[in-house]
């Protein structure tokens, strides 16, 4: 998310727009080990 502006000035938050994200970073609830295998996924669009 991130915040817009809007006319009234007030701030709004909004998803962010698609060429904002350069990165992704996973964040997990419990610690892993070295050994620890884990399947991930995340949906894209390419242009």
């Amino acid at each position: 998310m991130v915040e817009v502006v809007l006319p009234d000035g007030t701030v709004e938050l909004q998803p962010a727009p698609a060429e904002a994200y350069t990165h992704i970073n996973w964040s997990f609830a419990e610690s892993l080990t070295s050994a620890t295998d884990v399947e991930v996924s995340y949906q894209a669009t390419v242009n």
